[in-house]
């Protein structure tokens, strides 16, 4: 498995541009598949997914693929059609026009070449009745093996079948949708829709006898049976012209996705179907998919999008809850070490300028600074009444006014460690900068200036982090074991740890109003009254480095560490870690993240930004499915089938099993006990084998 995060980008000025990218999972030829050009998928109920190429049809258990062809018994290794019916049947349907049958574990094929000889372009089981369609030969059902002709209907081509129930039937023709019921047991033509489309897909909606149908020229249908007729619903979005369409999906929140032959793969929020498209999603070798020539898609159990293209593989999306931004300057990636959010604007600091954005991370818009000071690294940003406070590493603060792009200088003389700016929050009276000479209350009306540092009674004038909280306390971190904080009373000292020096990094409020520490050594501490809650790397922490801290719309506490995010959900004592395999990559840069304003949190890292949004993250609480593979007894394999017969006698027994998650899969761990000789269950491990006697 590769994963594939590519980039681009979109020239908006001669010297910026930025991306909007995607992560999939990739498998091809080298990761054990047959061949990487993709007809179809489906998904039994042991949780298999089979993939049905131009070179066998294929299996995956989420760890290993297994490939089927004429050797193994299939009537043809070109599989264009697939369907998983009653009683955890696979059909599959081949080029040849011939039929194959997977029934607990063992193959049938079936043909006619005297009736049948083009390629099965899909396939419908409802209980006992299997139908297909052949490309130039009509409708057939599968009577005792043995191919009877339904009838062709007035159209010439045949691309798509779908069971609305046992006596009515759609399918998708050069000559529209042709709806097919069954009187006295004949199949008759009820009517056609669309007649002037060649139609390239249908699929089943999520709802009762609702059906979705797309031509090959970007019509999009919405089928419902109702008292006896088809009730059909048209779209013929802009956004959709053109669009040879080749399948379409309903997923289980109601969004439609589309394969295409030339925009790759598009997604279509149930809440836009009717729309104007901006919220469309599109994903195609610009946005990180590796194909534009999508031929298959699928939704399995755990929730997960299947993408089989044309040539290029297959790929899988389990989360899009993560968008990845790339912005440049000068054709270099930015590394982003500040990030703020207003109502109307991201703004993303870098190590070479600032940028402004739409709230989306779109139309960037280069930030000017005055030439004399070279190149400027952003390390803070805050707005307070319309301004934006930006806060330098080396050059000081500057400020921007609503709706400009020039920025201009605080000039505030307090000397070189001053300038070097750490973080910046504000109360009604001050601006509070952290810097690495003090802590600097700048007066709003005055622009006078008060530092306070060791002498003030902060154990270190370096300040890396300070936070106003909601009474109007100001919360400071800095090199100490000691996280401080000033109240109209004075500056008070609270011990997180007794003995030693922290480095504190990082101090946020969450929405609970409790104050969460992020430290360079030794992980996060959580401020409630007067009890101090630690959470590390034994606890869950993908490391005890700590370099950034935000909350999201449900209070989980998010960490950013270097290569890896980890998740506290601290309601339910667990710790999620995000690392390679969701996307993540490089250093999460201190300090640098920020909410906006429908609670996405943004992630500064120098690989660019990272977009986490909650209401997509819907956690897999599917266990995986287990199945038993084989059982050994002394050393004899049997199938789980298979009846099995012995001896009274002593048995070496093992029973060799999977567990069946195409999501998690690494993360599967097991435990077993054997009834009448285990009395409890045994320890969690990743083994796939039990052993006896």
């Amino acid at each position: 498995m590769r994963l594939l995060l590519l980039s681009y980008f979109l020239l908006l000025f001669a010297f910026t541009g930025s991306a909007q990218n995607f992560r999939f999972n990739e498998f091809g030829i080298e990761d054990g598949m047959a061949q990487n050009f993709i007809y179809s998928m489906d998904q039994d109920d042991h949780g298999y997914l089979w993939i049905g190429t131009g070179e066998g049809l294929c299996s995956y258990d989420g760890q290993n693929f297994k490939t089927y062809t004429t050797k193994e018994g299939l009537a043809e290794d070109v599989v264009t059609s697939t369907f998983i019916g009653p009683d955890d049947i696979l059909w599959v349907g081949h080029n040849s026009g011939e039929i194959s049958r997977l029934k607990n574990g063992k193959i049938a094929k079936f043909g006619d070449h005297e009736i049948v000889i083009s390629t099965i372009n899909g396939l419908s089981v409802l209980q006992d009745e299997m139908y297909f369609i052949s490309q130039n030969e009509g409708v057939f059902e599968l009577v005792s093996g043995k191919y009877k002709r339904v009838g062709k209907f007035g159209a010439s081509r045949f691309y798509a079948i779908q069971h609305i129930d046992k006596s009515n039937v759609v399918i998708g023709t050069d000559k529209g949708i042709i709806h097919i019921a069954k009187s006295n047991d004949k199949w008759v033509k009820r009517k056609s829709i669309l007649e002037d489309k060649q139609i390239s897909a249908i699929t089943q909606g999520r709802q009762n006898r609702h059906l979705f149908a797309t031509s090959n020229d970007g019509v999009l249908c919405q089928l419902k049976f109702a008292n006896g007729k088809i009730l059909a619903r048209e779209w013929e979005g802009d956004y959709l012209k053109d669009t040879e369409i080749r399948s379409i999906i309903q997923d289980d929140q109601l969004n439609i996705w589309l394969g295409t032959t030339r925009k790759g793969l598009i997604k279509i929020p149930i809440n836009d179907i009717e729309g104007d498209g901006q919220e469309v999603i599109y994903y195609n070798s610009k946005t990180g998919l590796n194909s534009d020539v999508i031929q298959t898609i699928f939704q399995d159990r755990e929730g997960s999008i299947w993408v089989g293209s044309f040539g290029a593989g297959l790929s899988s999306m389990g989360n899009d809850f993560f968008t990845f931004y790339k912005f440049k300057k000068d054709e270099v990636l930015r590394s982003i070490t500040s990030i703020f959010a207003d109502k109307d604007y991201c703004w993303f600091g870098s190590t070479t300028g600032l940028v402004r954005t739409n709230l989306n991370g779109a139309n960037e818009i280069e930030i000017e600074f005055p030439s004399n000071f070279g190149t400027i690294s952003i390390t803070a940003l805050h707005s307070q009444d319309g301004k934006l406070y930006i806060g330098t590493e080396k050059s000081g603060m500057f400020i921007i006014e609503p709706d400009e792009t020039k920025v201009k200088r605080v000039n505030w003389n307090l000397g070189t460690l001053c300038d070097q700016i750490n973080q910046i929050d504000a109360n009604e009276d001050f601006i509070w900068v952290a810097t690495n000479g003090g802590l600097v209350a700048f007066d709003f009306e005055t622009q006078e200036t008060e530092v306070y540092g060791i002498e003030s009674g902060l154990g270190h004038n370096a300040i890396q982090a300070v936070l106003v909280d909601n009474v109007g306390d100001i919360w400071i971190g800095t090199f100490s074991r000691f996280v401080y904080k000033i109240t109209e009373t004075g500056i008070e000292q609270i011990e997180l740890i007794e003995s030693g020096q922290l480095q504190v990094k990082c101090i946020v409020e969450d929405l609970e109003r409790h104050i969460w520490v992020g430290s360079s050594e030794s992980g996060v501490f959580k401020l409630i009254g007067n009890r101090i809650d630690h959470f590390s790397k034994k606890d869950g922490l993908s490391s005890n480095y700590v370099y950034s801290l935000s909350h999201d719309v449900n209070n989980n506490m998010w960490v950013g560490h270097r290569g890896a995010l980890s998740k506290i959900r601290e309601k339910v004592h667990l710790i999620t870690t995000y690392d390679y395999n969701f996307g993540i990559q490089g250093q999460v840069n201190t300090r640098a993240m920020a909410l906006d304003k429908s609670f996405n949190v943004w992630i500064g890292t120098d690989n660019g930004a990272i977009q986490y949004n909650a209401l997509k993250d819907v956690r897999n609480e599917l266990p995986p499915i287990v199945s038993l593979v084989k059982v050994w007894i002394d050393d004899k394999p049997y199938t789980p089938t298979e009846e099995i017969s012995l001896p009274y006698g002593t048995y070496r027994v093992q029973f060799e099993y999977i567990g069946v998650s195409l999501k998690d899969s690494e993360k599967i761990t097991y435990r077993f006990m054997l009834e009448g000789h285990d009395q409890v269950l045994s320890d969690p491990t990743k083994e796939m084998t039990a052993s006896f006697g």
